[in-house]
């Protein structure tokens, strides 16, 4: 019986510790099941703190815009303006120009919807700032060559805004001035002269000529080293040019004269300086050497009485050159009055302007005129 009574006490136990065991696997599974209510609970409960929150936000942000709206405004334009600053200060580094006056352009552009957008009663004053400031293109000197080039380089700007038409620069080196040009090939034809260079000053001459046929020294120059040449149709057609160029320039007519006389045509010479006289009285008039060649054609010509009077003009402006005398004391000679040819004979050969040839002739006339 006690064998018996101890194994039914065995099933006792065992009943009991599985009835435990069920136990508690059930409150697992209850466990198990109550935890995501619990945590679905705990989420639902955040939502309305997130709606309040955002709440605050919005009404935090719009009291601080209306409160400091001033500074905002000074922000917002003024990082532009130092933008571009900062860009000037650049400017001789590989910034390119159109490229910052893009830039400043779309600033602007940008700043200016900004406030149109967030605060619209924008006064003059602050849409002043907006307007971009233009940086100039630094200009390439031109260089100062004898032949220099004429070649044009054009910088374009790639900015849209027509007020920024300033920014398209176009660079083009100087022409040569021809009267620059003509006035240096008549110094190097001065030069060369000095050297006896005589071919190099004549090309120099003509180049000169060829790129201002007006220029007056050029012309004179190169007609009297042609005339001393012999190259007398050259000559002639250099100064006849002149003449028609420069009508007013009664020098060409007096170098055409010696010309022609260089070739024995005393007559030629004679009606080119009468022409010259008619046409410009009162300013040959004043030229006592035009004068001078005047009366020495005429006296040429034995023209006695016209040579005396122009040759008395001729003195009265120059009274120290014996040639002009001596010429005057053969006219006088030549009409018979012994008296004044001797006083002017004595004129002449005071002075020591004479060759040694004349002053013979001169002392010789003298002595005739004493025995008279």
């Amino acid at each position: 019986m006690s064998l018996i009574n101890n194994m039914l006490l065995d099933l006792d136990k065992n009943s009991s510790t599985d009835h435990t065991h069920a136990i508690s696997i059930t409150d697992g599974l209850n466990a198990a099941t109550n935890v995501p209510r619990q945590r679905s609970r705990k989420k639902s409960s955040r939502w309305p703190a997130i709606v309040s929150l955002c709440v605050l936000l919005i009404f935090t942000s719009l009291w601080w815009g209306q409160k400091y709206q001033p500074q905002i405004l000074d922000i917002i334009t003024s990082w532009p303006a130092t933008l571009e600053n900062v860009l000037q200060q650049n400017l001789n580094s590989d910034v390119d120009a159109p490229a910052i006056a893009k830039i400043s352009n779309t600033t602007a552009k940008q700043a200016v919807i900004r406030n149109q957008t967030t605060t619209p009663a924008v006064t003059l004053k602050q849409a002043a700032i907006f307007q971009p400031k233009v940086i100039p293109v630094k200009k390439q000197k031109a260089s100062t060559a004898k032949a220099p080039t004429t070649k044009t380089k054009t910088i374009k700007s790639k900015a849209n805004n027509p007020k920024t038409a300033v920014a398209n620069v176009i660079i083009t080196p100087a022409k040569p001035d021809p009267i620059q040009m003509a006035a240096y090939h008549y110094a190097e034809a001065t030069h060369q002269l000095a050297k006896q260079q005589l071919p190099l000053a004549l090309a120099s001459l003509r180049k000169a000529l060829k790129l201002n046929p007006k220029h007056i020294k050029a012309r004179s120059v190169l007609a009297q080293k042609l005339t001393n040449l012999q190259q007398h149709k050259e000559a002639e057609l250099l100064l006849r040019t002149g003449i028609s160029l420069l009508p007013q320039h009664y020098q060409f007519s007096q170098l055409l004269a010696k010309l022609m006389i260089s070739q024995g045509k005393h007559e030629s010479a004679l009606v080119i300086l009468k022409r010259r006289l008619n046409d410009r009285q009162n300013t040959i008039r004043a030229d006592a050497e035009y004068l001078a060649l005047l009366a020495m054609q005429y006296q040429k010509l034995q023209q006695h009485d016209e040579a005396i009077k122009i040759f008395n003009q001729a003195l009265k402006i120059q009274p120290q050159k014996n040639t002009w005398w001596l010429g005057l004391a053969i006219s006088l000679e030549a009409l018979q009055q012994q008296t004044l040819a001797r006083k002017a004979y004595l004129r002449a050969a005071t002075g020591k302007q004479l060759p040694i040839r004349l002053q013979k002739f001169t002392v010789e006339k003298i002595a005739l005129l004493n025995k008279k």
